[in-house]
Parts: structure tokens; C-alpha cells; sequence
């Protein structure tokens, strides 16, 4: 892992994650042998019943590769993984582990592409039985298979997160994966841990933590194949070819690092600048009654005070002012009187 030193700065979190029991787990129950196997053999199906004309000749090998992605959620094991994943506490460990799962599940479904051009006929690698049920199964999934192939080539509304798993993994399986030499080799396997930490980077980098404020955009397996073509064609102009093939034998971690900056400035221009809500004063009510009672309580010594000031002879005083000032002040101390006596009946 001496990658992460140089070209992501993520090297302490990135290998807490891959050295936790959860990642092992998720790892074992993503490339579990015989689980692999069988889909390596559900596809075969497929594309058999494709030349025998029962699935339409429009439906490509990613769209039988999409159904076998939803049919794996049913299982039992995925199922159990997804339930632990539920139960942990933080949520920063739960969203990279969530992240590292489907990076994985993409390498897998590249990797079982490949298989089929080493994989012989399947009457060779499977019994009997085991064939009956995955022929049940391959056309119980036809009528579904070709609605989802229509849907699949048109654009919908896709997340930030979900346009970097689109691009950064196939971008790096592009130029790594060749391939394998043997069946059942599981060649994507081996990039698990430089494709999740790569894909954390170009999101880490677009998001700065804050996926939320993100819009979803328009997205199609079009648009997502001009991307990654565009992403490796400006890594090749970097390099010359034979400088670009070395960088690749040994993952160097500059190359690496190009590959997340260029991602970066082309997947963050698709989605708009993310909006940050302002807080948002609440206004304090005042209660009522209390400012009312404290606004016209008047003290005694204050009516003295102002009572001995209005008796004052002055050149301008005359009786009958000062007894209406006398009435007046009786009767704001009979208002508050009674208002006190208001609240305290309430």
C-alpha cells in the first residue's frame, strides 16, 4: 500500500478501513468462490438463451451483469453483511464500508466478464441439476432482462456518489485488468484496495465531506463511457507509451495521483455549485403579559414622587389640572390591580 503515501492522503483512515473486521467480511462475502462460480455460469446461460433468439439482441452483457447485481441482494450472505453494516454506530465508517462494497461488486462483475472467455461449456464445469436450476432461473429473469435493457440506455437522476463508482473504478480497470491466464481467477480482485481508496479520493475531493447539498443530474451509460474515455485519454497524454506502460506495471503513485485530479476536474463541472442552507434566526417571543405587567406596574413611592412633583405650585398649576392627574394615576393602579389579579386567576 506505499501508493497512499504520495498521491491521496488518505493512508492512516484508508488503512484503518481496510484492516478492520468488516472489510475483511465484506471482501469474503463479495468474491465467496462458489457464490462467483455460480454467476459465472448464470451468465453463460444468458447469453446462450441470447443466441437462441429468446433475449432480444439489444440487451448487452452489462445489462445481464446489472441483474445479477439485484438478484445477489436477495441472498442470504449479502443479506447478513448488509444487516452488520446496519448496526454500526458511526457513520463515516458506514458510509466508506457501503463505498468499498459496491467498488467491489463492480471489480466482480468485470471480473466475471472476463471469466467467460475462459470458462468452458458449462455442462463442463456443473452437474446435472445445478444446470436445471440456473436454466429456471436465467429465463424466470428474461421479461425483466429486456425491460431494464431499455430503461438502462436511458438518461435518469444519479447521485454524485454514484457517478464516481460509474467512472473511477472502470477508468482504473481500463488500465489494469488484463485477462486471467486461468478460470476462476478473479483477476479485478486484486485492485480492491487501490479502487476504493482511489473512488474515496475523487469524492472526498469533489464532496469535501458535505454529499448532501449535492443535486442529482442526468446520467446514461452513454454519458459515463465519454467520461471515462475522455479521463483516459488526458492520463495517455501525459506520458509517452512506453513511460505510461511502466507507471502502470508498478502502480506508481504519481499516475495515481493524475488519475484523481483529472477525475476530479471533470466529474465536479457535471454538478452544480452545492447549496449551503444558512441558519436561520428564530425570533424570541416575548410573553405578553409579563412585559405588560412590568411596563405599567407603577410603586407606590413612584406615584409619591410624581404626585408631590404635580402638587408643586408652579406658575401654570391650577385645581382642577391636578385632580384630573390625581384621577388618572388612581386608575392606573386600579388597571394593574386588577390585571395581577387576572394572572394570578389564570
Amino acid at each position: 500500500m506505499d501508493f497512499f503515501d504520495e498521491n491521496i492522503g488518505l493512508r492512516d483512515q484508508i488503512e484503518d478501513l481496510f484492516c478492520s473486521k468488516m472489510y475483511e467480511q465484506a471482501m469474503s462475502t463479495c468474491w465467496h468462490l462458489p457464490t462467483y462460480k455460480i454467476q459465472v455460469l448464470v451468465l453463460k446461460e444468458l447469453l446462450t438463451l441470447q443466441q437462441k433468439h429468446i433475449i432480444p439482441n439489444y440487451v448487452t452483457i452489462e445489462d445481464m451483469t446489472d441483474l445479477m447485481v439485484e438478484m445477489g441482494r436477495v441472498s442470504l450472505r449479502e443479506q447478513l453483511w448488509q444487516f452488520d453494516l446496519e448496526m454500526l454506530d458511526d457513520e463515516d465508517e458506514k458510509s466508506s464500508l457501503s463505498l468499498a462494497w459496491r467498488v467491489n461488486v463492480s471489480n466482480k462483475m468485470n471480473a466475471i466478464m472476463l471469466e467467460i472467455q475462459m470458462t468452458p461449456d458449462p455442462s463442463v464445469t456443473s452437474s446435472e441439476s445445478q444446470r436445471c436450476k440456473i436454466r429456471t432461473l436465467c429465463r424466470r429473469h428474461v421479461s425483466a432482462l429486456s425491460q431494464k435493457a431499455v430503461e438502462a440506455h436511458c438518461a435518469k437522476l444519479t447521485s454524485l456518489t454514484d457517478v464516481v463508482l460509474a467512472v473511477v473504478p472502470k477508468v482504473l480497470r481500463d488500465f489494469w485488468v488484463r485477462p486471467p491466464l486461468q478460470t476462476l481467477a478473479m483477476a479485478s480482485q486484486e485492485l480492491s484496495q487501490m479502487s476504493v481508496a482511489v473512488t474515496k479520493a475523487v469524492l472526498d475531493q469533489i464532496s469535501n465531506g458535505n454529499l448532501k447539498n449535492f443535486f442529482f443530474i442526468n446520467f446514461s451509460r452513454a454519458i459515463r463511457n465519454d467520461l471515462v474515455h475522455d479521463i483516459e485519454e488526458s492520463v495517455r497524454l501525459l506520458y509517452a507509451a512506453d513511460i505510461l506502460t511502466e507507471k502502470i506495471e508498478v502502480i506508481a503513485p504519481e499516475l495515481l495521483r493524475k488519475i484523481v485530479n483529472i477525475a476530479t476536474e471533470r466529474i465536479r463541472p457535471m454538478f452544480p455549485a452545492p447549496i449551503i442552507p444558512e441558519p436561520v434566526p428564530i425570533p424570541v417571543e416575548e410573553d405578553n403579559e409579563e412585559w405588560f405587567l412590568e411596563s405599567a406596574v407603577i410603586l407606590p413611592e413612584d406615584i409619591d414622587t410624581e404626585a408631590e412633583a404635580e402638587t408643586k405650585p408652579t406658575p401654570g398649576n391650577s385645581g382642577a389640572k391636578l385632580g384630573i392627574k390625581m384621577l388618572f394615576f388612581q386608575f392606573i393602579t386600579s388597571l394593574c390591580i386588577f390585571a395581577g389579579r387576572k394572572v394570578n386567576t389564570d
